[in-house]
């Protein structure tokens, strides 16, 4: 009976050295990957956008690694928001 209760505490005591390290290593690599950087562009249009004008653009946009985050219409101009990683 003595020997059994002492595996389980040598299971227990394992386990948990498992767990605080795994917990640990994970928070190590978290805070060890740096922020990433970006870089901000804007493209406004006046009126309504036209898609057959404004692909090529957008293409180019692309290509040179910009991204479409959002855009913003008043109504009569619409803003196009980009961002591509430094």
């Amino acid at each position: 009976m003595r020997r059994k209760s002492s595996w389980v505490v040598v299971l227990v005591a394992a386990v948990l050295v498992c767990v605080v390290g795994w917990k640990a290593k994970s928070q190590i690599t978290r805070s060890a990957v740096a922020p990433r950087k970006w870089e901000y562009t804007t493209v406004s249009k006046i009126g309504k956008l036209n898609e057959e004008t404004l692909r090529p653009e957008m293409s180019l946009l692309g290509v040179n690694g910009w991204e479409l985050v959002t855009a913003y219409n008043d109504g009569a101009k619409t803003i196009l928001f980009f961002k591509r990683p430094l």
